[in-house]
């Protein structure tokens, strides 16, 4: 069967070879890839329909957006419905959105049974009274919680206990509450006792340590104690950080040197280029265990619907949608790209809207000019890329200035390194198909997140703690 006998009347009409998405209504056509990718681009989500003679299955997996197949072949090829006879089985764990049942012992056992991760996982810990009630072997007694996954989230979730702090955190020493360890000696107080900037001084007994200058906070156990650890030195206000590291951290990496086992999050830096760093800190987002860490995320689109859409100063000064949709700004990205002796390389992560697959693109060098050269760019050879996604989306855009989409009148929207319209790799393009205009893709790929990450060239992160 071909797409113009699948879609009677929306192929092969007035849109010609596009997709029609109302043959009876308003002229709106969208191009032939557009169709069942997992984005909904006509205004009546036409397009996301199955063909005739097929139904829609799988639609609430953990990725994709469902598979369209004949009636005969649900029970042989939908995943959301092949293990729904256990449903009549008198000892059975009901799927959260799915029509599958499953036995108790495959909860918590490492694989998706559910097809919507319900019996893992997350989803699976946010039902842990009832699996504890039912003393079912995926039961959390230790009653923790874990932290919001992004789309990139391949592994377990981390885990937060009720009792205690994670690894990276210090806890306060009266008021118990966690306190990531950047917090401590950092000269703001963060505990509700005090005790991250006032121990030492004020709650340390003065059998302690031999000497007051002693008394220090080592980042590494997260306590306080007397004298650093080896290899570690202390700074005048009682730091233990690592020989060499930076007492001023200017990127991800240098937070990283100073605290070995941080984990992912939002920090605060330093600008180099001021003439006192120490008065000019900026929020960023790191990224510490992709690839050992270090990166600063300087783009993020977990939610592509969301416009990036922008005039010029913003596109400068940065800008927020909300925590996990931002634009680090052009001029913060000219800064940490233009540090002396720094070189930085950039890491595109990129996840696949039909099967969720993580596409990886690595480049030797990236590098913003100046605003007085528009924000040019500089990008180099692509140094790595998993699978046959090699593909250098980015070569167009090599030394061109930065535009907006009101500039050029370009119809897919987002600011970018550009001379005209139809450039690739344009990642901050609208994820709606128009027209001829396919889409925010990579290679051809739609895409439902997207991630620039930078890291100085040849950085080597600090070993991690083992597990």
């Amino acid at each position: 069967m071909t797409r113009f006998t699948e879609y009677p009347g929306h192929i092969g009409g007035r849109c010609v070879a596009s997709f029609d998405c109302d043959p009876s209504g308003p002229l709106v056509c969208i191009t032939l890839t557009a169709v069942r990718d997992c984005f909904a681009d006509c205004p009546n989500a036409a397009d996301e329909e199955c063909p005739v003679n097929k139904v829609l299955c799988d639609s609430k997996v953990s990725n994709g957006c469902g598979k369209c197949v004949k009636m005969e072949e649900r029970d042989m090829l939908c995943s959301d419905r092949r293990w729904r006879n256990i449903c009549t089985e008198i000892d059975h764990f009901k799927c959260l959105s799915t029509d599958n049942c499953i036995l108790p012992q495959w909860i918590g056992d490492g694989v998706d049974d559910c097809a919507d991760g319900s019996d893992e996982g997350s989803k699976c810990y946010s039902d842990v009274q009832n699996l504890c009630a039912l003393a079912l072997p995926g039961c959390n007694q230790t009653g923790t919680s874990p932290t919001t996954a992004s789309p990139f989230d391949v592994g377990a979730p981390i885990e937060r206990p009720v009792e205690g702090c994670l690894e990276d955190e210090f806890r306060c020493i009266t008021s118990l509450e966690c306190i990531s360890i950047v917090n401590v000696l950092d000269g703001t107080e963060q505990c509700n006792d005090g005790s991250d900037e006032r121990y030492c001084k004020e709650m340390a007994g003065s059998n302690m340590c031999q000497r007051p200058k002693q008394c220090c906070f080592n980042p590494t156990a997260g306590i306080f104690g007397c004298d650093c650890p080896l290899g570690y030195s202390r700074t005048s206000f009682g730091l233990c950080i690592p020989f060499l590291a930076p007492v001023l951290s200017s990127d991800c990496a240098d937070l990283q040197r100073r605290y070995h086992f941080l984990g992912s999050g939002l920090f605060k830096l330093n600008d180099w280029s001021c003439s006192k760093p120490e008065m000019c800190p900026f929020i960023a987002h790191c990224e510490m265990d992709l690839f050992g860490g270090g990166w600063t995320i300087i783009m993020q689109r977990f939610n592509t619907s969301l416009s990036f859409d922008k005039d010029i100063l913003e596109y400068e000064n940065g800008f927020d949608l909300d925590n996990s949709n931002f634009w680090i700004g052009l001029e913060r990205m000219h800064h940490l790209t233009s540090r002396p002796q720094c070189p930085n390389e950039l890491l595109l992560r990129l996840r696949t809207a039909i099967n969720g697959q993580i596409i990886f693109v690595r480049y030797s060098h990236f590098i913003v000019y100046e605003r007085l050269l528009n924000y040019r760019l500089n990008i180099g050879s692509i140094i790595y890329g998993n699978g046959t996604n090699t593909v250098n989306e980015l070569a167009q855009s090599q030394l061109c200035p930065f535009v907006t989409s009101a500039e050029k009148g370009c119809i897919d929207g987002g600011g970018w390194w550009r001379k005209g319209c139809q450039y690739k790799g344009v990642l901050t393009a609208t994820n709606r198909a128009q027209g001829t205009y396919p889409g925010l893709n990579w290679s051809g790929k739609r895409l439902s997140a997207v991630q620039m990450l930078i890291r100085p060239r040849g950085y080597i992160p600090p070993p991690k703690k083992p597990s």
